[in-house]
């Protein structure tokens, strides 16, 4: 097979092989006279003069190496002559770019400050004029995104602004300078910029509308704190006076051994527990009551408003060039800490944590402790007296059976009121991360050209025999080879909220 893209402009074509002009030749020779010179000289011969070729000789013309790819290739010759700048120019500069290992120049390995941006430069100017002939450049950009970047499991995935090679670009020549030790703020404040303002879009609405309802639950945090406060200081203040109730009835109704049969005393028990239950409340009642005036639930509004507005805000040019000369942005695997809320966000939720801490020991704690007590009082309300008859009867003044179970007795206690519903909190795991992901890219090479070849032909014509040396172009499969061009990549945020088993 000849040269993919032949360096010729034209070509000979052979059009018909011819014989050569004729020459004179004596064939023989006619005894005087003749009929044609009957008055030759007798005894003399006339020679006979006969024009006869001796060889053959081609005729060829001048032609076009594109109209003989043409007529080679047929009705897909125009979709070679549409991209043959791109086949023989543009994809031998990318294969010997390859073959020099450049692309491992514009690597992330080596950092921003080692990337040679005249090889970035080339590599946009090859790929540009790849795309523009419409041999396409193929990725694996959603079988990452789909592997790496979905939010299931509950899972919130937050993507940034791809950085392609045209952004890599920009982000190099931003920061580069600072590795002669002359940061340019402007420039580097200038990209960042615009770069974060593009990342804001593409997180949307998605973070804002998930802390708003962050928002939402602690407000209701902190209504439900000060609903706590009031009723449970209500049931240690009902409990104390309860307990002060049991023992004057138990000292008047109980004199000699009037209560020590199995009936009196297991209601005595059932009492007293009930009594300890209901005042264990006071602790409760004394954490309501520093939450609220902490306003821990408000502080946790508060901070989850910040963590807001700093998603929504741009740092000053000072920022980015710390970062710079800091050595923590020196990579492309740095860019998350341009982007505030990567350290904003863990440690707000961090915060959260320690104010959310007292709030939920007060909301875990005090729904079983609710339970407790209620059952405690309904063991002494439902006490079956029926049952112990006998001991009742042993009370000739009447004290026990009218005092110990008394009305006021057990309206106090059935009235000790407790919240039966936990506050909504129910304490989980923050998990979070961030970084970047990479995806593939390469343009496939494969496609029908003309490729020419040398021809031997063989021509007889009137007893002559020769061979003529000829260039032919005929169609030919090209391929299939494959560009792999520098990766882009999605810089992303990832976090969720809730057990770890989940």
């Amino acid at each position: 097979m000849g040269n993919l893209c032949p360096n010729i402009t034209l070509i000979n074509s052979v059009l018909n092989p011819c014989l050569i002009k004729p020459r004179p030749k004596k064939t023989f020779k006619y005894p005087c006279p003749t009929w044609n010179d009957p008055f030759c000289v007798l005894g003399r011969y006339h020679e006979k003069i006969v024009n006869q070729p001796y060889g053959i000789a081609f005729i060829t013309q001048k032609g076009g190496a594109c109209q003989a790819a043409r007529d080679a290739l047929g009705n897909i010759s125009n979709e070679f002559t549409d991209k043959s700048d791109a086949m023989c120019v543009c994809v031998p500069e990318a294969f010997s770019l390859i073959k020099r290992s450049s692309w491992d120049r514009i690597s992330t390995v080596g950092g921003l400050f080692n990337t040679d941006s005249v090889i970035i430069t080339e590599v946009i100017r090859l790929q540009k004029c790849i795309i523009d002939k419409k041999l396409g450049v193929k990725d694996d950009r959603d079988e990452v995104i789909k592997k790496q970047l979905t939010p299931e499991g509950g899972w919130v995935v937050l993507r940034a602004k791809e950085i392609d090679i045209a952004t890599y670009a920009e982000m190099v020549a931003a920061i580069s300078p600072c590795l002669s030790g002359i940061c340019d703020p402007t420039n580097i404040s200038y990209f960042f910029t615009r770069y974060l303002k593009d990342t804001a879009t593409q997180f949307g609405l998605q973070l804002p509308k998930m802390l708003d309802e962050w928002i939402k639950l602690f407000e209701k945090l902190n209504s439900l704190v000060i609903t706590i406060k009031s009723p449970s200081g209500t049931v240690a203040t009902n409990a104390a006076s309860v307990s002060s109730k049991v023992r004057a009835n138990q000292k008047a109704a109980c004199t000699g051994k009037l209560c020590v049969g199995p009936g009196i005393s297991g209601f005595n028990k059932k009492v007293a527990n009930a009594i300890a239950t209901t005042q264990a409340l006071m602790n409760m009642q004394k954490a309501a009551s520093d939450s609220a005036k902490n306003a821990l639930a408000l502080a946790m509004v508060e901070r989850t408003k910040r963590v807001i507005k700093t998603s929504e805000s741009i740092p000053d040019a000072s920022f980015f060039v710390n970062l710079v000369k800091s050595g923590k942005l020196s990579k492309l695997e740095d860019i998350g800490q341009a982007m505030q809320l990567t350290t904003e966000l863990p440690e707000a939720v961090t915060e959260l944590g320690g104010l959310l801490s007292p709030i939920a020991e007060l909301a875990t704690g005090f729904a079983p402790m609710s339970e407790k007590a209620l059952a405690a009082v309904e063991q002494v309300i439902a006490y079956p007296w029926n049952k112990h008859a006998k001991e009742l009867q042993a009370d000739s003044s009447g004290n026990l059976k009218k005092r110990l179970p008394l009305k006021d007795v057990n309206t106090d206690v059935s009235n000790l009121q407790v919240l039966s519903e936990s506050p909504p909190v129910k304490p989980g795991n923050f998990q979070y991360d961030s970084g970047i992901v990479s995806y593939n890219r390469w343009t496939e090479l494969s496609m029908e050209v003309p490729c020419m070849k040398k021809a031997r032909s063989k021509f007889e014509l009137s007893g002559f025999k020769t061979f003529y040396d000829s260039r032919q172009f005929y169609s030919c499969k090209s391929g299939p080879q494959q560009i792999s061009w520098p990766d882009h990549y999605i810089p992303y945020i990832k976090f969720r909220v809730g057990s770890t088993d989940s």
